[in-house]
């Protein structure tokens, strides 16, 4: 019951943020596009629509995406768009960590904290990115 119900929670929550497409102001548009093609992948998974090699398959190419996109980025102390692009660069690294422990999830790998991530976190921490809530602050 309670799968079905984080199912349908995450359905709803990723219908919300395809309605919006509001890019949070620290946040690039190509992290943002990026970022959305993870969150997609996630929801298939998590609701059954892909299984766990397919959604490691899509993820790893996702990975790549989000991995230039970071390379792309080059906050310079001594710019005047110095705060613009480190929150950029933020952002993306909270982009690439979702991908990143959602994979070793599905894996069953544990992480730096000797935990194996649990997928709905992970997908509920990228959720939480892309809009610009409070869970990421702090």
């Amino acid at each position: 019951m309670k799968r079905i119900v984080a199912i349908m929670l995450a359905f709803v929550m990723a219908l919300s943020l395809c309605a919006c497409d509001h890019v949070p102001p620290e946040m690039s548009k190509d992290t943002y596009k990026v970022g959305k093609k993870a969150l997609e992948v996630m929801d298939k998974h998590l609701a059954g629509g892909i299984d766990a090699a397919e959604a490691e398959k899509q993820l790893t190419a996702v990975y790549g995406e989000i991995t230039a996109v970071m390379n792309s980025i080059h906050p310079d102390p001594s710019s005047s768009t110095y705060a613009k692009d480190y929150e950029y660069a933020k952002t993306a690294k909270s982009v690439e960590y979702s991908i990143k422990n959602f994979v070793l999830g599905l894996r069953g790998e544990e992480d730096s904290l000797g935990k194996v991530p649990d997928l709905q976190k992970s997908r509920d921490f990228l959720y939480s990115t892309l809009t610009g809530a409070d869970m990421n602050k702090g």
